[in-house]
């Protein structure tokens, strides 16, 4: 797949429109809705959204102080992510 220039600048202007509409409180900034738009500039629209909905799941797993992760046996371990910042130090 080709990007052309007109796409680049299409992109940048759209990634622009939407951090700039965090400072105006519109919450363009969010996964979802920058994704929806690349994928739509890009002409691949199914393909940003599910990239946007990964980007908001992994969001919302930070936001959260939760880590979970797929074990080989097919069961889950979810801890924090703070765990990890001190492992040489012994409460």
């Amino acid at each position: 797949m080709t990007i052309s220039i007109t796409q680049c600048v299409l992109i940048g202007l759209w990634t622009a429109f939407c951090l700039a509409g965090m400072l105006f409180g519109i919450y363009t900034n969010r996964c979802l809705i920058m994704s929806a738009g690349v994928g739509l500039i890009l002409g691949d629209l199914p393909t940003g959204l599910a990239m946007g909905a990964v980007g908001c799941i992994y969001g919302i797993r930070r936001i959260s102080g939760r880590i979970c992760s797929a074990k080989p046996n097919g069961s889950w371990y979810c801890g924090n992510h703070y765990g990890n910042h001190y492992e040489g130090f012994r409460h």
